[in-house]
């Protein structure tokens, strides 16, 4: 562990050279946009450097951090209103579930003036070309299993197609 802690200046130093063109560009953003605060989402002993990150980030930028709890969306499954807000994961490894989750989620928010597009397509896809649009073992399917699909949308009167999506608020 004491060596890793030596390594850990000329690590930051490698990061920070071969970053530093996308670290400005980040910077650029961020006065574009400045969020209102941030949140550092961290496991195990990742989370005591999002501790001493909070203090860099609170001291230099002025913004307020906050930890997040990664257990309130994988355990509780609970939605976090986190529009304005910048979510950063800290993570030895970028591979913690965990975290991942909580950016999936923060990522998945729409926001005033976001649009979406939908696409109607098989629901086996992209995991294979075809369906046969009926329960079938798809590794068993013969040619005659499958069949055409017809999707349908419809607008306007009681029988308009909708989407429903949660709303922060």
């Amino acid at each position: 562990m004491l060596e890793e802690i030596r390594q850990q200046p000329a690590a930051l130093e490698r990061t920070l050279s071969s970053e530093m063109r996308n670290v400005e560009r980040f910077r650029r953003q961020m006065e574009k946009r400045r969020p209102r605060f941030l949140v550092l989402v961290a496991r195990g002993t990742s989370d005591n450097a999002a501790t001493f990150g909070r203090y860099l980030l609170e001291i230099t930028t002025g913004i307020p951090v906050s930890l997040a709890a990664p257990s309130v969306t994988t355990l509780y499954d609970a939605r976090l209103d986190l529009r304005e807000a910048l979510v950063v994961a800290i993570s030895q490894s970028g591979e913690s579930t965990d975290t991942n989750l909580v950016l999936e989620r923060a990522r998945d928010t729409f926001r005033r003036g976001h649009r979406i597009m939908v696409q109607i397509q098989s629901t086996w896809f992209p995991l294979t070309d075809r369906n046969p649009q009926k329960f079938v073992d798809i590794s068993k399917a013969t040619e005659a299993d499958f069949q055409k699909a017809t999707e349908k949308i419809y607008f306007g009167g009681s029988q308009a197609s909708n989407l429903v999506l949660p709303v922060l608020k």
